[in-house]
């Protein structure tokens, strides 16, 4: 998706672009520099409070865990309040998308997007075989890759560039 994205907004889980168009997400992560863009010179309102940065290293992987936890929980409650209010005449199976966003077409967004995407396929394929739920919820991860360039990795060769979009489209990445 190629937009520039000027607003983060946690309360309601969407991104603003510059064109006005909204973006939901559930796990975010802006990876716009090596020191981060969003973070420092030219600041997008709601990064630093909504966002998963990847600087500093250290505290990544921390920052995914908890992320991740917490959308485990926000599902396991979706799934309960959905077997309670369930019409018995209805569809068997709910379906829920997760919205997996990274905002960053260079190396970092790309190769986190397609790391985030896969373990949280993982993640989410466990909670449902643990919670025995397989026959009442279909849950899909909807991976979004933003840049505001015209191509990702917009400065690396075309061969590497090309090679990655085939990727992105085989993961079914936005």
């Amino acid at each position: 998706v190629c937009k520039k994205i000027v607003e983060i907004n946690g309360e309601s889980n969407t991104l603003t672009a510059s064109d006005g168009t909204k973006i939901e997400y559930d796990i975010l992560s802006v990876d716009i520099g090596s020191t981060n863009l969003g973070l420092s010179t030219q600041p997008i309102a709601g990064v630093q409070q909504y966002a998963i940065s990847t600087r500093p290293l250290k505290l990544l992987m921390q920052k995914v865990h908890d992320s991740e936890k917490q959308l485990l929980q926000k599902l396991k409650a979706q799934c309960m309040q959905q077997q309670q209010q369930q019409d018995p005449k209805g569809p068997k199976q709910k379906q829920i998308v997760v919205n997996v966003v990274s905002v960053g077409g260079g190396c970092a967004g790309c190769e986190l997007i397609l790391g985030l995407s896969q373990r949280l396929k993982r993640s989410i394929d466990a909670f449902v075989t643990d919670n025995k739920l397989a026959d009442k919820v279909e849950i899909t991860v909807k991976p979004t890759l933003i840049t505001n360039s015209a191509q990702i990795l917009s400065r690396d060769p075309k061969a590497l560039q090309m090679e990655l979009i085939d990727t992105m489209k085989r993961k079914q990445i936005n």
